[in-house]
This record gives C-alpha cells, structure tokens and sequence, in this order.
C-alpha cells in the first residue's frame, strides 16, 4: 500500500542499481576483504563519505567549505599512510579492491537511487533476487582470476 506500482521506464534505471550495486560493489568488496585483514578493509572502506562529497563537487557544482576539503584531504592521507606501510605491501590489491568498492558504491548506486521515486527499494529486493546467482559467479571469477594473478603485479 505504501508503494506505487512500478513504471516501465524505472525498468532499466533499476537494473543497473540492482546489478552495480550488487554484482560489482559485493564482488570487489568481498574479494578486496579477502585479502586484507578487517580493521584495514574498514577503515578504506571510509572512504566512501569523501567519495560522496568529491562527486557532489564534481558532478552538482556543490561548493565545499575549507574545513571540508581539509578533512577529505585528511581522510585520504590517512589511507596513503596505510597503503605505504611496509607491512601492507603485500595486501595492496586487496586494498585497491576494497578502495573500488567504496567509490562504485557512492558514484553509481548512490547517484542513480537518488533519481528513483520512492518504490525502489521495494521493487529493488525482487531484482536483486533475480540477479543473485549472477552475482555469485561473478565474484567466483574475479576471485580466480584474482588468485591466478596473485604472483604478478595487478
């Protein structure tokens, strides 16, 4: 009762959430968490607040204050003084995957929920359903191709 019936024109709009979302964000953050351990992934994973407000700049010509800039500068350098510590090195796909998780988050399923009315999300759980098994090998194929390519630089 509380949502209006779905639109033929939502259709295709939905689907790419569905499938952006959950394909590729789960797959690459799954793959990345893999490989780095938890309280790395977490905080990378942060950075998904400073990817918002990067594309508000960006793309809607939202003016950030100098206090703002300050922080997503101190934000992204905190994760710089992880990616060059020696120790994590050896986790840098890892860290990458989880890093692309947290932008594909923001840039697509965020920005395109915005413009959907509100029977999204309703409608959404069913497409999700739909495209699951999808989903599953597609994170089974990025992960081997991942661990094929474990020895050589990514």
């Amino acid at each position: 009762p509380l949502l209006r019936r779905c639109r033929r024109e939502h259709l295709g709009t939905m689907t790419l959430i569905a499938s952006v979302t959950g394909t590729l964000h789960f797959g690459l953050l799954y793959c990345g968490i893999a490989r780095v351990d938890a309280s790395t992934s977490a905080i990378i994973y942060q950075l998904a607040t400073p990817f918002t407000l990067v594309l508000a700049c960006v793309a809607l010509g939202e003016v950030l204050k100098l206090k703002v800039v300050a922080g997503i500068a101190l934000a992204f350098a905190g994760v710089l003084v992880l990616l060059f510590n020696s120790a994590a090195i050896g986790s840098l796909p890892g860290m990458l995957l989880v890093a692309l998780a947290a932008e594909n988050r923001v840039t697509i399923g965020q920005a395109e929920r915005r413009e959907m009315d509100a029977w999204v999300e309703g409608v959404h759980q069913g497409v999700v359903a739909d495209v699951s098994p999808s989903q599953v090998w597609g994170e089974a194929m990025l992960d081997e191709l991942l661990d094929r390519s474990e020895g050589s630089p990514l």
